[in-house]
């Protein structure tokens, strides 16, 4: 089975150097716990880009671009093209202000070729620098930042006689990750035409304490788990956003421990098992208030179950005969 290849996998395709990676998402009550293949604390890109158009998709849509003497802003073949003349005053740019969340941190996925390009982050609330304007060199760029307001700017300039020409300028909210390395087994994720629901298994050996903890004691059937593929440059930077392999819900949790290490099985259900899952509700007061709890409209159901309700004839209690008199005519 043949598959159009993402402008994300694109690139990890035309990287020189890839070195594969994994990462397990893993959601539990107290927290989320994130996994990778690695050591030490990854910073990945996750999701979606926050900004409009980072690929410049047909057009510069999304992007406000300022330009001052001889300087030019040029869309061609799906890129922005900054071209500047001799001087400060021939100078161009572009900036976009878009959604974040204060003390989160995020990643700019810079793509570009020709000169140098500076770039600038700023609370597009005070406009306060976040980022100072910073040279980057043409080719491949991860930037990252903590966002400091619900609303972020970012500025890509050329202020140097001669063109940059910016493919991608996107920019995604990351997550930590705690690497494991060789401690971490993935079972084999099957695709099958059917709609089958097909599990998978995540091995974690010589864990730590606080994670065999959170395994133990908490509430962890029917949450979230998610293993993801991404990839690294020569440069240990993490190519593109990963992307997911499986989503599914954590079933069972096996913890095994022989006294010099322990070991943790988590056995992942696809998100097809849902279908096969019986969804038992009543018409009960109760159940109405686990989705609505001020509803009363089931609040007398109880008491009315075993009334006896009589309708279409006279019942006992309205069968007394009534006497209706009416007053005698006399003739005058």
């Amino acid at each position: 089975m043949s598959r159009t290849l993402s402008a994300e996998m694109q690139a990890v395709a035309d990287a020189e150097v890839v070195r594969p990676i994994y990462l397990i998402d893993m959601d539990f009550p107290s927290g989320d716990v994130r996994l990778w293949s690695g050591s030490g604390l990854l910073t990945s890109p996750t999701g979606s880009s926050v900004i409009t158009n980072g690929g410049f998709t047909g057009n510069l849509d999304g992007w406000t671009v300022v330009t001052f003497g001889t300087g030019t802003v040029t869309y061609s073949n799906n890129a922005a093209v900054l071209t500047a003349g001799a001087g400060f005053s021939n100078r161009v740019f572009i900036n976009q202000s878009f959604d974040t969340i204060a003390g989160k941190k995020y990643a700019i996925k810079l793509n570009t070729s020709g000169i140098q390009l500076r770039v600038r982050v700023r609370n597009a609330l005070t406009n306060a620098d976040i980022l100072p304007l910073t040279y980057y060199d043409a080719g491949t760029n991860t930037i990252l930042f903590t966002a400091t307001s619900t609303r972020t700017n970012l500025h890509l300039r050329n202020q140097n006689e001669g063109t940059v020409t910016i493919d991608h300028a996107d920019v995604y909210e990351t997550e930590l990750y705690t690497g494991v390395g060789d401690l971490l087994a993935i079972g084999s994720v099957r695709e099958s035409t059917d709609l089958n629901a097909n599990g998978t298994t995540i091995t974690l050996t010589g864990v730590k304490t606080s994670l065999v903890a959170i395994a133990r004691d908490e509430d962890y059937q029917g949450e979230k788990a998610t293993i993801k593929l991404g990839a690294m440059d020569e440069t240990a930077n993490v190519v593109t956003s990963p992307v997911t392999l499986f989503t599914g819900f954590m079933d069972t949790m096996t913890i095994s421990d022989n006294g010099e290490k322990s070991t943790i099985q988590v056995t992942v259900e696809n998100k097809l098992i849902a279908f096969a899952r019986k969804y038992v509700r009543r018409y009960t007061d109760n159940d109405q208030r686990i989705d609505h709890p001020t509803d009363k409209g089931f609040e007398y159901v109880t008491s009315i179950q075993d009334t006896e309700i009589v309708w279409g004839k006279v019942t006992p209690e309205t069968s007394t005969t009534r006497v209706i008199t009416e007053p005698v005519r006399t003739n005058a």
